[in-house]
């Protein structure tokens, strides 16, 4: 996978609650607010010092990735890389 299509996911990933919270008829519960403010740490930290995800440029790793099933013995055959936002 290119860096570009890299950021393309993470993009659609922190934007995973777009328009749920977005209901003025009500309050929004403690839980939505909560979920919101994670979000928006984690998009700040996109931003900024980058997050560290598994590197899908390899193609071993990828399949390392796919054939993990959440051990956490095997997290460490996994290589994870930092990824910034070209934004500044």
């Amino acid at each position: 996978m290119k860096q570009d299509d890299v950021k393309k996911l993470i993009s659609r990933y922190l934007q995973r609650n777009g328009g749920k919270a977005s209901n003025k008829s009500r309050p929004v519960s403690i839980s939505t607010d909560i979920n919101n403010l994670y979000v928006e740490q984690e998009y700040q930290e996109y931003l900024t010092c980058g997050i560290e995800i598994p590197d899908l440029a390899s193609k071993l790793n990828v399949e390392n990735l796919r054939m993990w099933n959440g051990n956490p013995d095997k997290v460490h055959t996994i290589v994870m890389t930092t990824v910034r936002s070209s934004k500044q």
